[in-house]
């Protein structure tokens, strides 16, 4: 659970949380709607280290049937399959083109969808706001702690403090008692 749970909930789903909407909370803070692009480039290598080689060679193959074929892709194709094999250099997928691309390799070459969606996470995956995953008893406990903490910094600065510095014992006594 994030350190500052409160505050995630303050900027992503106040109104929800001040109507007790806790299943709503944590629903929002969960669902995964930002968007992390990875521009490290992938490679041939990478591919056989990640998922393994026959996984490497469907989509090597794929490309090479796509690249002598009329697709208008072709001659990305070409290129694409020429920089996966330079482990230095190799080709980065974040874009949404590449995304694209890769879901018409994937339907051309009959790639798993596991496959596919796992080399599309390579460069574009959604988090969420949250962290870890939380609950809807997590975020109304770290509501109400907050709350809690809110009200009490407030009362010691509208009223013990002053009284505090004043050194009156009886009326910080009675302020005690006010709260009590």
């Amino acid at each position: 659970m994030p350190n500052n749970l409160a505050q995630l909930i303050t900027e992503h789903c106040l109104s929800d949380a001040q109507a007790g909407k806790w299943d709503a909370v944590a629903e929002k803070l969960n669902a995964k709607t930002i968007v992390v692009r990875d521009s490290s480039p992938l490679s041939y290598a990478v591919l056989t280290r990640e998922l393994g080689d026959d996984a490497r060679m469907l989509i090597a193959g794929t490309l090479r049937a796509v690249a002598k074929s009329a697709s208008p892709l072709a001659g990305e194709v070409q290129d694409a399959h020429t920089v996966l094999l330079d482990e230095k250099t190799g080709l980065t997928i974040d874009s949404d083109v590449r995304q694209g691309i890769i879901d018409q390799l994937a339907i051309a070459g009959s790639w798993p969808d596991d496959l596919r969606n796992a080399i599309k996470l390579r460069g574009k995956r959604l988090v969420s706001v949250a962290v870890d995953v939380v609950t809807a008893d997590q975020c109304k406990s770290a509501w109400q702690i907050d709350s809690l903490k809110s009200e009490w910094a407030s009362l010691l600065n509208e009223k013990i403090n002053p009284i505090l510095a004043i050194g009156d014992r009886d009326a910080l006594i009675a302020v005690l008692h006010e709260v009590n």
